[in-house]
């Protein structure tokens, strides 16, 4: 699993890589003393770092934290040690780039990897000190008659602090997902999208909800404009999210969702965004508006294309920037023209391809003769989502064109064109682009298939092989 994540990282991009929002200034260690010092996390009074409320709070309970400093002075052995330890390097690996690490590392290590999520390691590592640290004391204790009191005390202190630190900290708010309102709208979009995608957007010149209303109204109102990770739960497309790191393109399509009001480029139409969830009725003539959900109006754009289209002319630009500009002019002719970007090396961006052919069943001879006759009217395209990760599609071209794959370039996708390997291009700034050189019928794959995965599950097969040769030797010695 883990090769796979770093290889995406590799050709991934993270906004706010030079700043330190994941680093936790050392006012967030506060919170060992009480789970509600800096505030309410969720309020608009906190006073933690933002991800301080969202990934952790450091509290273990007045009365373990207080063993796990006297720990620190008691004599232990190794297995201790080593929580011991391990629990202080998280502690100061969560501050990030505000620990004396950060004048030794650069920031972007710190943005990459997100030391603040790292505090839940912090309370493992200090229960399991407790743990192995106590355990012993307390079977010598138990031989004590009668058995210390302070201990009883100390225990139920333990267990009054447990039972009510979750009381202290967690806002109650209404289920969206079982709102009658919110399953009505749900349904209402799957109808509309169909194998389209939406977007829910939120204009920042216009209130959410009234502030007064406190946090669980606006946590409510954010459900209701259908975020991305409400879309899961429903099982309807988006072309948002709520990502920090994603493939290297990906951003340029979030700043126009943030910035391009009120979209009369084609960017939306390339990404097959059909329908726009906005605090406002679009007025190009593409959209219309379907239906109003209290402060969101739901809006259809006829001008959104399929997950896979066909061009049959390509134009080739500087740069990626440049690319994607033309996406941003309403006449842009994306449903003729393909666009593609030079690389260092002189050629357009692309993809290695795949170094293995298909087996796939070649067309008919009924299948070629309907084929040639309807190709006489017009190039055709009939493709089939097999998976989140594989595409199939049958193409007729009256000539060699390209077929255009909404989704975003990314290593690891690979093409074929009728079972032999081919080349995908960085289309339209962030798309992916296949050539298919010759007019007539053809079976085009396309299919997400990065070679880290393929080395880590072949890695994996080894040691999982060697472990269980090791454990049927140990059971035939035992024998």
């Amino acid at each position: 699993q883990w090769l796979p994540f770093l290889d995406f990282l590799k050709n991934s991009h993270r906004p706010g890589l030079s700043d330190d929002v994941y680093s936790l200034h050392l006012k967030n260690f506060l919170s060992l003393l009480g789970p509600t010092l800096l505030g309410m996390p969720g309020t608009a009074g906190y006073r933690g770092d933002y991800p301080d409320f969202i990934f952790n709070n450091f509290y273990l309970g007045l009365a373990p934290l207080g063993l796990w400093l006297l720990g620190w002075r008691a004599k232990i052995g190794k297995g201790e040690a080593f929580w011991k330890w391990s629990g202080l390097a998280v502690l100061i690996w969560t501050a990030g780039a505000h620990s004396p690490l950060g004048l030794l590392l650069p920031a972007k290590f710190f943005g990459i990897l997100d030391p603040a999520k790292a505090a839940f390691l912090f309370v493992f590592c200090a229960f399991a000190f407790l743990g192995s640290w106590l355990q012993p004391r307390l079977d010598g204790l138990a031989r004590h008659k009668p058995f210390p009191r302070w201990v009883s005390l100390l225990a139920l202190l333990w267990l009054l602090e447990a039972w009510l630190s979750p009381w202290r900290v967690l806002l109650v708010i209404p289920d969206p997902y079982r709102d009658a309102g919110m399953i009505k709208a749900a349904e209402l979009v799957r109808q509309d999208l169909g194998e389209g995608r939406m977007v829910s957007l939120h204009r920042d010149d216009l209130p959410a909800s009234d502030p007064s209303a406190g946090p669980g109204r606006s946590i409510l109102d954010r459900f209701l404009g259908l975020p991305p990770n409400s879309n899961a739960v429903w099982g309807i497309r988006s072309a948002g999210g709520y990502f920090s790191v994603f493939p290297d393109g990906y951003q340029d399509l979030l700043a126009y969702l943030n910035r391009g009001y009120p979209y009369e480029g084609r960017v939306l139409d390339a990404a097959g965004v059909d329908l726009i969830l906005l605090q406002d009725r679009l007025s190009p003539f593409k959209y219309r508006a379907l239906a109003d959900w209290g402060p969101y109006v739901l809006n259809h754009n006829a001008g959104a294309l399929a997950p896979l289209w066909l061009a049959d002319e390509v134009r080739e630009f500087p740069d990626r920037a440049s690319v994607f500009a033309q996406l941003t002019r309403p006449d842009a002719f994306l449903e003729h023209e393909l666009d593609t970007e030079k690389s260092p090396d002189g050629g357009a961006v692309r993809l290695l391809p795949p170094g293995r052919s298909l087996n796939v069943a070649a067309p008919g001879l009924l299948e070629r003769w309907m084929g040639f006759w309807q190709r006489r009217e017009s190039s055709s395209l009939d493709a089939q989502a097999l998976s989140p990760c594989r595409i199939s599609a049958q193409v007729n071209l009256r000539d060699p064109g390209f077929v255009v794959f909404s989704q975003t370039f990314s290593p690891g996708w690979r093409a074929w064109v009728d079972g032999k390997p081919g080349i995908l291009f960085r289309a339209d700034g962030l798309f992916m682009g296949l050539v298919v050189d010759r007019a007539g019928l053809h079976q085009v794959d396309l299919r997400y298939e990065p070679a880290a995965f393929r080395l880590g599950l072949f890695l994996s097969l080894i040691f999982v092989t060697f472990l269980a040769l090791g454990l049927a030797g140990r059971f035939l010695n035992l024998r």
